[in-house]
């Protein structure tokens, strides 16, 4: 039985990123009963066979705020795979209480948040979609291909008309 859901998981997600192809995004920490996620990721296929990928991040409760940011990836060993960049984040949209804020409001935010992710920028972060027995989805992720067990989160593939959003 376990292996026949394996099989089936598998096949469905020949590559990390089909859903996408249909619409699809990503949501991390999903709370199904509410329809919130974390963070959300988008993905956008480029011509060189690569991805954009538009990654919506909650990083304040209250008042909610979020950050939005773009980052090339790839699909290398069925893994989702790119390096962020302190340019993406610099270039990040941060948004409170669902206003835009303006560029000269978000710098500081953006340089904090450049700050706090020193650790990880340009490092190759590679995220597999593993499914357990019952077909839900963990993200376990790898950095410079040493694993990462405390960043494992449960993801669930979203279609728009679902009505998930980012939110505490």
């Amino acid at each position: 039985m376990l292996l026949a859901v394996l099989a089936a998981a598998s096949a469905a997600y020949a590559s990390p990123l089909t859903p996408a192809a249909d619409g699809q995004a990503q949501c991390y920490l999903p709370d199904t009963a509410r329809k919130t996620c974390t963070s959300m990721a988008y993905y956008v296929a480029r011509s060189d066979g690569g991805f954009d990928n538009k990654a919506v991040v909650l990083i304040n409760k209250a008042p909610a705020v979020t950050i939005e940011t773009t980052t090339r990836v790839t699909i290398k060993d069925n893994a989702v795979c790119g390096a962020i960049r302190a340019e993406d984040i610099a270039a990040g949209k941060v948004t409170v209480q669902d206003r835009v804020m303006t560029s000269e409001e978000a710098s500081p935010v953006l340089n904090s948040i450049t700050q706090a992710m020193t650790p990880v920028i340009g490092h190759e972060i590679c995220t597999a979609f593993v499914p357990d027995a019952s077909g839900k989805l963990t993200a376990q992720a790898t950095m410079d291909g040493k694993r990462q067990a405390e960043q494992d989160q449960p993801v669930l593939w979203v279609s728009p008309s679902d009505g998930y959003t980012v939110a505490p």
